[in-house]
């Protein structure tokens, strides 16, 4: 769950390429790693991961924790599918950890 939330994070807040033999091998574990997870039970999935980000958005100051749990609501369905329907190399390369 945690390898996951931090792909999301990284997915929302990565412009700058990070490439390197290592982040884009741990990439594609944890890619490899996050989307059978996710096609296991992908609608439960979802929903915890929702929630462990609701809660960590709750934490944020009043004036943008709404703003959090509305990026929350709008970008992890996003992120879930992009898990299960693109080639891992591929997502990790859109996330700027691969070549």
């Amino acid at each position: 769950m945690i390898l996951t939330l931090a792909l999301l994070a990284n997915v929302a807040v990565s412009s700058t390429p990070v490439y390197n033999v290592d982040s884009c091998e741990i990439c594609i574990k944890v890619a490899s790693y996050a989307t059978e997870i996710i096609r296991l039970n992908k609608n439960e999935t979802e929903t915890k991961i929702e929630f462990t980000l609701d809660l960590l958005c709750s934490t944020l100051p009043h004036s943008i924790a709404n703003d959090c749990m509305d990026d929350v609501s709008t970008y992890v369905p996003e992120v879930i599918e992009s898990l299960v329907t693109t080639d891992v190399k591929t997502l990790c390369s859109n996330m700027n950890f691969c070549y």
